[in-house]
């Protein structure tokens, strides 16, 4: 059965966040410095820094050992990983029926 509608309203928001399922995948492997996640992706600092905000926004991911404003900068490279959160919806995305909901959302059909 397919995930909640809300769960897959989340996921079509962050699939249309470039990057941000990618890193999903890459931080269910565990905490990645940013500086990693971006030489693995081949991804631009501009577009990674977006998809980790965003997947924050959804309580996905959050930094390893840090909590509170992302608007400060670290002492040293910042490890990220996923919450429970983060889990759940990395999960979701390894089933082709959340795949199939999500386009049809997309589609409009």
């Amino acid at each position: 059965m397919v995930g909640d509608d809300e769960t897959v309203l989340a996921l079509v928001r962050l699939a249309g966040c470039r990057h941000a399922v990618e890193t999903l995948d890459l931080l269910a492997e565990g905490p990645l410095a940013f500086a990693t996640v971006r030489r693995r992706l081949h991804a631009r600092r501009r577009d990674l820094r977006a998809a980790m905000r965003t997947l924050a926004a959804h309580r996905a991911v959050c930094r390893a050992g840090r909590y509170g404003s992302w608007d400060t900068p670290d002492r040293g490279p910042a490890h990220f990983t996923l919450t429970r959160e983060g889990i759940r919806l990395n999960e979701q995305l390894n089933r082709l029926d959340v795949w199939v909901a999500m386009y049809e959302i997309a589609a409009g059909a």
